[in-house]
């Protein structure tokens, strides 16, 4: 396969792993409106792969977002495609058996000469990094966008382009001035940011990944907190974070500093079951009834972060993950295992999780985290499409 085509199938990998269907069935398509049109014209290139990637109005700024960044190192604004530089996605169609959906190698760019170390950076297994990619990553990760897709609130407030009438407000005012023209003063809901939960598996399989996850949990409440203090602003999102392994543990305050490394040792030294077994059911059973009625209710979203091998078979983990999912507004699935070509819901605590989620993603490199808050930028559960395809194979 050549360059420009092995770089197809991993741009349709990094639209799935942002939530776009562009499985294995249109990566054909995608390749045949190249021979038909060829790619003289980038903007033919980028508007042939929108009828065929793009279902809705909503997905179409996110793949041009993707595109952009995909297609050049520094995209210029307003401008459709530009040179191929590879980012990793989700499932890789093209890879042989047996390997990485980033094979562990940079992208195949041609005669380009597009690969970076930034980008070789972004695609890295955290499980392959060394002490000195790993704080690269975590400066990566602090900077990463963290705007959430925020609820509609039940408070309104004065508004000229408000949609409905106060009538309060309009009864107030006819009784201060009887007989004259009452105005109709318009007002509309407030916005308000969700609750986060996120919950990591801190297990010997997972400690690789549950580092940097603890880091991404660390800047989403950096978004949420004045800064240097651990109070939260007036409307900010509030983000609590629990570790699980044989335990559940509140790691919320460790993090509560302007250092992700210093709130990292903090975890480590405090979490009594680090880097140890696995209890996911007794430990989804501990939020449940210690922690799922405190937290922000039904407009939360909850992070789920761990490889689902847990053995405890005949365990109330579907019973616990049926709760956990009523108590929340989304509830995405993290899971390593993805970055497995080959990877199948096969085993027990797996096929027991998955119909209960809304999303299930990657989260072994920088790059499928920034896919992951992108899909948080956006409003809606998730999408349908894919969780159907997993669900097919439970």
């Amino acid at each position: 396969m050549s360059a420009i085509l092995a770089n197809v199938v991993r741009f349709a990998g990094s639209l799935r792993a942002a939530g776009l269907a562009a499985g294995p069935d249109k990566v054909p398509d995608a390749i045949r409106a190249l021979d038909l049109a060829g790619v003289a014209r980038r903007e033919d290139v980028f508007w042939m792969w929108h009828a065929i990637f793009v279902s809705s109005e909503q997905e179409s700024d996110l793949f041009a977002r993707i595109f952009h960044r995909f297609w050049s190192e520094e995209p210029a604004a307003g401008s459709a495609t530009q040179k191929p530089v590879v980012e990793a996605g989700a499932t890789n169609p093209g890879l042989p058996e047996g390997t990485r959906e980033d094979g562990g190698h940079g992208p195949q760019a041609g005669e380009e000469g597009t690969w970076s170390p930034a980008e070789a950076l972004r695609t890295m297994d955290f499980a392959d990094m060394d002490e000195g990619e790993m704080a690269r990553a975590r400066q990566v990760v602090a900077q990463m966008s963290m705007a959430l897709a925020p609820l509609a609130g039940r408070r309104l407030r004065p508004s000229p382009s408000g949609r409905r009438i106060d009538l309060k407000a309009a009864l107030q005012a006819g009784v201060r001035q009887p007989g004259g023209m009452i105005t109709l003063p318009l007002v509309r809901r407030v916005d308000k940011p969700p609750g986060v939960v996120l919950l990591c598996d801190i297990s010997g399989s997972m400690i690789d990944y549950a580092r940097m996850l603890i880091c991404f949990a660390h800047a989403l409440s950096a978004h949420g907190r004045k800064a240097g203090t651990r109070r939260w602003t007036v409307g900010a999102m509030k983000v609590h974070t629990f570790t699980f392994g044989t335990r559940l543990t509140h790691v919320t305050r460790d993090l509560a500093t302007p250092d992700a490394a210093a709130g990292l040792r903090s975890v480590a030294g405090r979490v009594e079951d680090w880097s140890g077994g696995t209890r996911i059911g007794e430990c989804l059973g501990t939020f449940n009834r210690g922690w799922g009625r405190r937290l922000p209710g039904q407009g939360t979203i909850v992070i789920l972060v761990t490889d689902g091998l847990d053995r405890d078979v005949g365990g109330n983990l579907g019973r616990e993950m049926a709760m956990l999912r009523r108590s929340c507004r989304k509830l995405v699935w993290l899971n390593p295992l993805l970055r497995w070509r080959e990877f199948r819901p096969r085993t027990w605590g797996i096929r027991t999780m998955l119909p209960h989620v809304d999303r299930f993603l990657p989260c072994h490199n920088l790059a499928s985290l920034e896919g992951l808050a992108e899909i948080l930028a956006r409003p809606g559960r998730g999408s349908a499409e894919d969780m159907k395809g997993w669900l097919r194979q439970v």
